[in-house]
């Protein structure tokens, strides 16, 4: 959200917040945003996640 500042003050951008930034916070702590304004930190981290993803299926078909 902090693509679109306007929707982090909005009901519905404090709901996404308490609920990513717990999962974004280590992210942004590694990644800093490119010229202190771009955040890619909510894209390496669903890159990640999507990758854990991956494995604990491809673990659950090796093992099931």
């Amino acid at each position: 959200m902090s693509w679109v500042p306007s929707v982090q003050d909005s009901s519905i951008g404090r709901l996404f917040a308490r609920v990513c930034e717990p999962f974004l916070e280590p992210f942004r702590r590694i990644i800093p945003p490119i010229g202190g304004v771009i955040d890619l930190s909510p894209i390496i981290a669903f890159l990640i996640l999507k990758l854990a993803t991956r494995g604990i299926f491809y673990l659950g078909y090796l093992f099931g």
